[in-house]
């Protein structure tokens, strides 16, 4: 049995998100899927666009209709910063009959190895890592053999998954302009998004 975990900072939750999650699904094939907006750092709650509860709210309206997927608040309920190896050890003890594998990006797979306890990640999770583009294929297999000759546990295979060009930052600007973001979150986070921006939702 295996419990992959796909993490992010969902502010919002996109289109982009989804894609990236259903191509993990796609390939990894886990058992169930543990979907975990990251908890956010003190210095940074003042200044984040969305809150916690609400970048909770779009994942959660992200992800509806895919099964076997579980939205999580662990980490932002423990409050300060969030480090990966201490979500895998939580991951662990919550489903310790199932493997872990972790979802990363290409960049962050190239820099996995500068993490809190990277041997810790590697020795509790299998990596997924997922290229967006396809032209960093050659790069990213190199590292993740790289990656095996430093940590003896590493379990990296790496794979390409269809690029869709959005980022949050794009959505927060225009959605703060008062733009429309429908063509780059789902129609419920859309709609959501629509509430709050006008004061009818939290």
């Amino acid at each position: 049995m295996t419990v992959g975990l796909f993490g992010g900072t969902f502010a919002p939750f996109h289109r982009g998100h989804r894609a990236a999650l259903e191509s993990f699904l796609r390939e990894v094939k886990p058992d169930r899927c543990i979907v975990m907006p990251s908890g956010v750092p003190p210095h940074k709650i003042k200044t984040a666009l969305f809150t916690d509860r609400q970048r909770l709210e779009t994942a959660r309206l992200g992800c509806e209709g895919l099964e076997g997927v579980t939205v999580c608040d662990w980490e932002i309920k423990k409050e300060g910063r969030s480090y990966t190896a201490e979500t895998l050890r939580w991951l662990n003890e919550t489903y310790p009959d199932h493997r872990a594998v972790l979802y990363v990006g290409s960049d962050m797979l190239l820099t996995l190895h500068q993490w809190y306890c990277p041997e810790e990640i590697f020795r509790r999770a299998k990596i997924a890592a997922f290229s967006r583009t396809g032209t960093d294929l050659e790069q990213l297999n190199a590292h993740a053999a790289w990656l095996a000759t430093q940590y003896p546990s590493v379990d990296c295979t790496v794979y390409t998954a269809p690029p869709f060009p959005v980022s949050s930052t794009e959505i927060r600007e225009i959605w703060c302009a008062g733009g429309d973001v429908s063509h780059l979150v789902s129609p419920k986070v859309a709609e959501y998004l629509t509430k709050l921006r006008e004061g009818g939702a939290e």
